[in-house]
Order: C-alpha cells, then structure tokens, then sequence
C-alpha cells in the first residue's frame, strides 16, 4: 500500500446480485491473487458478481474493490462415441466401425487427419456432430494396429485400432487425476475414459465394487468389461474429510471510554462443530469466546474449527473496530528474583529483587504470605511492581535447604559386653537434635556377639547430617570372687593352705603363684618361707564368657623350712584319698602332722614315712570334709 505494509491476507466474495444480500461463496485467510470458484457453487448461464479487499501488516483493510462481474457457460470438448459395426469376430474386408464426434457447438470445425491405410472414410471432416464410419478395406494378415486422428477447436482426439485374429483388442484407461481426491461428503468415483472411447468398464474398491463411504486412502482397479476388448489401470483413490464453511456473527463499530472492553464473540461451523476465536492483530486478548479490547482502533479475530474424524480444518478472519479512549497505558518493567538457594539458620529467609528500569518497589509473597519463611521446604515466591506507573510480575520457587549437623558416636560405647549392652552413645553439634539409629538395617539393638555396622543419621526437619562406624558385641564379663584369709605361722616344715574362689558365670576358678617360696598344686598353696604371698585367681571364659583375673595377699608369720628339710606337695587324688608326695634326705624318716585350724588348733602326727634311697616317699590322706592344714618334718 502507499505506507508501505506488507500485504498478509486476502479476503474475496461472489454474489448472484448487485444488491450483496445473496452470498454465493466467500474465500479469506492467507495472502492469495487468484481463487477458483467451487463449480458446484454456480449455475451455468447466470451472471455473477465479486469485489475483494486486502489486510496490510498493520492490521488495516483496504476499501471493497468495485463490483465486477462475470457469466458462467458449458463447455463440452469433443468426446468420441464408439460403435463397432455388425461384423465383429475378424476384421475383413467390408467390416466397418463407426466412431462419432460429438461437438455442442455446430461452428468449430474439426476434421480427420490421419487414418489407418488399410481403412476407408466415408467424411473427412465436418463441424458440429458427425458419425465416421471406419471400413476395414483389405483382409487381415497379422497383427494389425492403427490410430484416427481429429483436430477441431486445439484440441486432438485420437482413436486407436487394433486388432489379432482371434485374440480381444487390448484398450487403455485413463484416469483423471483430479478425479483421485475427493471429499467424504461427495464421493461420486474415480473418472474414467478408454481408448478407444466409450467401453464398459467395472471399478473396485479394496476389491469391492460399491464406493467408500469413510475417509482413507484405497486400492482401486478398473477393468475393461466390453467384448471383445481386455485392459485395466490401479491405483490410490483418496477420500478426505468434508470441507466445511466458518461465518463469523459481524460485530458492530463499538465505542470505549478509557475501560478495558469486553466483547462476545460468535461464529457457526457449516459442520455443526464449535468454533473457538484467536486475535491475529490489535489490543486485545480472549477467553473462551470472549473479547476483552484495551485499545481503540481495529482488532483482527480468527475463527477456527479445528475438524474432526470427518470434517476437514476451517477458519476465517473478521474484523472489530473500536473507537474512543482507551485504556491508560502502564509501562512494562521487569523483575529479577535471586538468592532462591538458602540453608536453614533458624532465621527468615527473603528472596533478592531487583527491577529494570531499577529501583522499583516490589511486593514479595511467599506461598501467598507477605512473611517470609523459615523452616526448610520450597515456597512459591511471586513478586508485583507497588509503582502504579509501571507493571510487572516475576514467578519463581524459593528452597531453603536444611543445615548440616555434626554427628559424634562415644568411641568407648562402640564396644560393649554381651551382658551390658546399651547402645551406642551420640552426641550433635548443635547438641539435642534428634537422631535415628541403626545397626545393619534394623532400628533394634542386635544381641549377638560379633559387629554389626552401626549408622547414626538427623531426624530433624531442618538438619540433615549422618556418620557411620562399627559397633562390636563382646563376649560377657564375669567377677570373681575370692575369701579372706587370716595370717598363717610356719613351723619349719612346708605350709600347706587351701584355697577358695568363685566365678559368676558359675564356670570353675584356678589359682597360681610367682613365688620362689610358695607353689599352688590345683586349689592347695604350699609355702616354705614366711611372708606375704599374691595368688592370682583365673577364670578363662568359653564362648560367651570373657576372661576375668583377680588376686587375693596370703600373709604367712613364723620359721621357715630349713635347709635341707623335707618338702611336701599334693600329688594324685583318688577315692581313697588324696596323696601327700614327700622328697628329703635319702632313708630319712618323715613325720606328716595335721591340723584342723590355724592359729587355733596345734598340729598333731597322722604317720610317718621313710624315704627311699633317692629321697622320695608318700603318704595318703583320707578325704574329710572341711579344711586341713599339713606339715612334714624329720624325726
């Protein structure tokens, strides 16, 4: 146009009256220079009248064209009729065919220009409609072939002959290729033409003979059904789905007074469906088939049917115009929202903002709240301009992560015996937070001995931090438990004491000593030398008890054992008693004295031995319940 806009859509209209009330047909949409009027829209021998108007880039139309008319007329081609004469089997001499040249309009001439030379003509042109009749003039003597030619009006018509002795004549068909795609709502078949002209033909469908009825793509085969005559074609016939028409409801010019305004929207689908509206040019936005319009001026709306299984796509465009005020103009801005990753301090955590152009005030709230949050979590954070000269939103999510904690397992609890168990001891760093604890994969505190992974992790909310170690189950400890002893007096001869102690896992004791003066044969001290004597008490434990070890001060007063005394020691224990193995001076005799208690009791001789000539001998005494106290001398 004269500013200079580029053309983006063209819209045309045909009426059957110069008075516009009588709308035959309407095109508008993309840019377009030239339309074709459906032929089913139109009447031949009736005058028609069209005007068109264009759509510039800055959304404005141009004025109607002035009426223009135009006549519709039938025009029919040339068309070959063919008949085959009475003699049929073999072309001989004398056997004819006629071919007639139908032409509705009796002043184009047309006329033969090539013929078979084994035939004869009985025209060689004419005008309007004639018959040709084709006489076979010499007998077959093999294959035999040929074509006519007709020329009238620039156009050619050709019709082919030929012929085998005893064999049908092969024909063509010729398909119109606009014949191949048709709407679902007007099926009416391929179109088909022999050669030569006017042979029966049979049509299938996916090898049925009746029409499709849906849309889809389908196999066709035409088949030349004429005696005498053999020939077919395929191919693809495709049903696309109704095209349908979209009237928009015009719309009147409509003042506004500085108010956004609203307009109803409405258009009908030819196809029955429901139409939906899009602004493709001006101020305004819709919903649903609403209009909301914020500027004076013309609006430029598109109605649109989407289709469905049977109904193709449609739209079409119509304008609004708007006069008046409209809505004051607010200045965009934009907002910036940051600092959306925080940790968790116990403190609110805001959201950054800044604006462009700068230094804007915003409003901020989080999850619809003007307060900012504190406790781990994601917040919808939405931030509007306060400044009325300006709008402007920014959406975005806030997350405060958690904190982390330091964990710490008591290094001391990660061992623990069998029969004490209490579980580990934890610790945090901020101290009392809440922690779940588990051994292996259990929540529970294992029982058996062995280790077991332990895992100590924060249940908090607002704090995440773990750590891990090895928690390992001993075996149980027991006490031992040992019996006062009152001070002993040796006499010069060997001392002999009992000894008694328990263990409270039931198991049995044994006792020892490291004492050049003393030794323990089984649970019976034997001393030589006055003094104080440590005897260790020892309890070796089995597979669920642990080891224990105590010791107990034997205090032994008075003489010792000469040299050169004998020396006493417990040897075997039988039912008869148990035996008092003596060594000494060789054939030396040995008084063995006895004595129920000490200090109290005096010790008294219960035998005597002679030592063998290596200085070896024994005594047996016979088991007595209670304790006894034993010495050995010479005589």
């Amino acid at each position: 146009d004269s500013e200079g806009d580029v053309h983006v859509q063209s819209h045309v209209k045909v009426y059957s009256d110069l008075s516009r009330t009588s709308l035959v047909w309407e095109k508008h949409g993309d840019v377009f220079t030239e339309a074709v009027l459906p032929v089913e829209r139109v009447l031949v021998g009736q005058t028609y009248y069209w005007e068109i108007r264009y759509l510039d880039g800055a959304g404005g139309w141009s004025d109607w064209s002035a009426l223009t008319s135009f006549g519709v007329i039938d025009v029919v081609a040339p068309v070959f009729k063919y008949a085959i004469g009475p003699k049929v089997d073999i072309p001989a001499a004398g056997d004819w065919y006629d071919l007639r040249v139908e032409n509705p309009n009796q002043n184009i001439e047309w006329k033969v220009t090539s013929f078979p030379a084994w035939t004869s003509l009985n025209t060689g042109g004419s005008t309007g409609t004639s018959t040709i009749r084709v006489t076979v003039s010499s007998n077959l003597g093999a294959e035999r072939s040929g074509e006519i030619v007709v020329e009238g009006d620039g156009r050619t018509i050709r019709h082919f002959l030929h012929q085998v002795e005893g064999q049908p004549a092969v024909a063509s068909i010729v398909v119109a290729p606009e014949s191949l795609t048709q709407t679902v709502d007007n099926i009416v078949g391929v179109s088909l033409e022999t050669t030569p002209p006017g042979l029966a033909i049979e049509v299938t469908y996916e090898d049925k003979t009746e029409l499709p009825s849906k849309v889809g793509t389908y196999r066709f085969r035409a088949q030349v059904v004429e005696p005498g005559w053999i020939g077919e074609t395929t191919g693809e016939f495709v049903v696309e789905r109704a095209r349908q028409l979209i009237s928009p409801v015009p719309i009147p010019v409509i003042n506004m007074d500085g108010q956004p305004l609203d307009i109803g929207l409405a258009a009908s689908a030819s196809s029955g469906l429901p139409v939906s509206f899009s602004i493709v040019s001006g101020a305004a936005s819709i919903h649903e088939a609403r209009m909301r319009v914020t500027q004076a001026g013309q609006v430029i709306v598109l109605a649109s049917q989407a289709g469905d299984e049977y109904w193709a796509p449609a739209e079409a465009a119509f304008t609004v115009s708007v006069t008046g005020k409209g809505v004051p103009v607010v200045i965009p801005a934009e907002i910036f929202i940051e600092n959306l990753v925080q940790t968790y301090d116990g403190a609110p955590k805001q959201v950054a903002i800044t604006t462009k152009p700068a230094g804007l005030e915003a409003t901020v709230r989080y999850d619809g709240s003007f307060e900012a949050p504190v406790e781990v979590g994601t917040y919808a954070v939405r931030a509007s301009l306060s400044d009325p000269r300006y709008e402007g939103v920014a959406e975005s999510v806030l997350e405060i992560e958690p904190a982390t904690a330091v964990v710490v397992i008591d290094p001391i609890s990660l061992e623990q015996p069998v029969n004490g168990l209490t579980g580990v001891t934890v610790t945090t760093v901020p101290p009392g937070l809440n922690v779940e604890i588990f051994y292996g994969d259990q929540t529970t505190l294992p029982i058996t001995i062995g280790e077991t992974p332990v895992r100590v992790v924060i249940n908090e909310a607002n704090w995440v931090g773990e750590v891990t170690s090895i928690f390992k189950i001993e075996r149980a400890t027991q006490s031992l438990t040992t019996f006062p002893f009152p001070d002993f007096t040796i006499e010069g001869s060997p001392l002999s004491i009992g000894l008694a102690a328990s263990a409270s896992s039931g198991l049995p004791v044994t006792f020892g000593i490291d004492s050049d003066h003393a030794t323990v044969n089984r649970n019976l001290l034997i001393v030589t030398q006055p003094g104080e004597f440590n005897v260790v008490v020892s309890q070796e434990g089995d597979d669920f008890w642990a080891p224990a070890k105590s010791s107990f001060i034997v205090s032994v007063n008075g003489q010792g054992v000469a040299l050169g005394a004998p020396e006493m020691s417990v040897g075997a224990v039988s039912e008869a008693g148990f035996t008092l193995v003596l060594e000494g001076a060789p054939g030396a005799t040995v008084s063995v004295l006895s004595a129920g208690s000490l200090p109290d009791d005096t010790f008294r001789i219960v035998g005597t031995v002679t030592l063998d000539s290596d200085g070896n001998g024994s005594f047996v005494v016979k088991i007595k319940r209670g304790t006894a106290f034993f010495q050995a001398t010479y005589e």
